[in-house]
């Protein structure tokens, strides 16, 4: 028997005025799909269809996103393509595509002082 294999994306949502936007999951979902079908067609709206947002986070403007291995490609594709979800403009970047949702939380956590304080304009204390 074959499993499903699943791969994750860190996406980050950045804002043309600066502001933080999170968006609903439903909304975000939907939006994602629509570019995906208007950038593949069929062929693409197909193929995403495993869709989920597996998290998004209510501080820094991240969320992980879930789809089957395979289709991850015409999303990650897609991704720039997406300007403008409830009238707000934006932009995503794809920061880290892996197999498991545990290699995403460290990368983030490795990763925080690059990703996430840049925009708020904040240092992390150093340690002794």
């Amino acid at each position: 028997m074959v499993r499903v294999k699943y791969r994750y994306i860190v996406v980050r949502v950045t804002t043309a005025n600066g502001k933080n936007f999170r968006p609903s999951v439903g909304d975000l979902t939907e939006s994602l799909k629509g570019i995906c079908l208007k950038s593949y067609g069929d062929v693409g709206m197909a193929s995403v269809q495993s869709l989920k947002i597996k998290y998004i986070d209510e501080i820094s403007p991240i969320f992980i996103m879930r789809l089957r291995h395979g289709s991850h490609r015409f999303m990650t594709s897609s991704l720039p393509l997406l300007k403008q979800i409830e009238r707000n403009l934006l932009k995503l970047d794809c920061l880290f595509t892996t197999s498991t949702i545990k290699r995403c939380y460290m990368f983030l956590v490795e990763n925080s002082e690059k990703i996430l304080l840049p925009q708020s304009g904040k240092s992390l204390p150093k340690g002794p």
